[in-house]
């Protein structure tokens, strides 16, 4: 059998797909990372990785007169990397192999959601709350009458 050596011979590659990024953190969004790596990369290590950056930009926030700012920045970053790493998590939760884990993923990211959603309605309330007032009445409050 005769070889031409000019010619690159065809290799698959298993790794990635061709539609596929080679960015680990693309894939999760896309759904084509392991229900692992999403969860405890992502979800796990992120969430932990975020709190621990709270504490140092609120902080330097406070010591530069800013903490409103600094505390809206935060509220901010841990909104998006909470949408990204629920998302990265349901998206990714068909790659695996047993069907319980996908299950169970799909539920805690559910179950995330909602309590995020409930913390997110108790803050806006605390923040309303704490709004100047006018008249001895909050300025932002509705006029209607009580029924």
């Amino acid at each position: 059998m005769w070889v031409d050596p000019y010619v690159a011979p065809t290799a698959r590659v298993e790794d990635v797909s061709e539609g596929e990024s080679k960015f680990f953190l693309w894939r999760c969004w896309g759904g084509g990372a392991r229900l692992w790596q999403a969860f405890w990369l992502v979800l796990v290590l992120g969430h932990a990785a975020t709190n621990f950056l709270r504490f140092p930009l609120l902080t330097l926030a406070g010591e530069e007169g800013a903490f409103w700012a600094g505390m809206a920045t935060v509220v901010a970053l841990n909104l998006l990397f909470a949408v990204f790493a629920l998302v990265s998590v349901w998206r990714c939760a068909p790659n695996t192999d047993y069907r319980v884990c996908e299950a169970g993923a799909r539920g805690l990211v559910i179950l995330l959601t909602a309590i995020l959603l409930w913390q997110f309605v108790q803050g806006a309330q605390t923040v309303f709350d704490l709004l100047p007032t006018h008249g001895g009445e909050n300025h932002l409050q509705c006029n209607a009458p009580d029924s």
